[in-house]
């Protein structure tokens, strides 16, 4: 679970991380290199996702400024993922949420604006 978020940091299972991350579908967190700080593509992600859950969810920043590229959108449809991208701090909140009922989310966290 994660305990908790603030700009430019994000604390999971007591370890806090300053980097975006990648949280998997056992919960663990790991650092999610980008090629574009505010963009995210397909090829940012398909590393990430041998298995593909039920849902995925993008935290896209403090103030919501990163954005999906409309082929990774395509893409994670096309899996027939539940997607969602919308601000950290609301990101953090249904990551957990999600977690507590089913358990089949992974999620990427962008920790700035």
């Amino acid at each position: 679970m994660i305990e908790k978020y603030k700009f430019g940091s994000i604390k999971i299972n007591g370890k806090i991380f300053k980097q975006d991350i990648f949280v998997d579908l056992s919960g663990e967190a790991r650092p999610w290199p980008r090629h574009q700080p505010h963009i995210f593509d397909q090829k940012d992600v398909e590393s990430f996702l041998a298995i593909i859950p039920k849902t995925v969810i993008f935290g896209t920043g403090k103030y919501g400024v990163a954005k999906l590229t409309e082929k990774l959108t395509n893409f994670l449809k096309n899996c027939g993922v539940d997607l969602l991208a919308i601000p950290t701090d609301e990101a953090v909140k249904k990551y957990n949420q999600i977690k507590k009922q089913s358990g089949e989310v992974v999620a990427f966290f962008h920790l700035t604006c």
